[in-house]
């Protein structure tokens, strides 16, 4: 997943990283992935699918865990 933040980002113009003043925008993440990797967010599993990548996505970017 890191890889796709990354490539997300750079397609986006996301600042690389995000720094204290900014913070990448989880739903704008989300969107862009349902788009460009629909296979990722159509996984079966006892949750929506948007849950555990919105967790790791926070995780990665540093990010509280509180959902947007």
């Amino acid at each position: 997943m890191p890889a796709l933040i990354e490539h997300w980002a750079n397609e986006t113009n996301q600042p690389m990283p995000p720094n204290g003043r900014y913070h990448y925008n989880f739903l704008s993440f989300y969107e862009w992935l349902r788009r460009r990797h629909p296979t990722y967010t159509l996984f079966r599993g006892g949750l929506d699918p948007r849950y555990p990548i919105e967790t790791i996505f926070n995780r990665l970017t540093k990010k509280s865990a509180q959902p947007e």
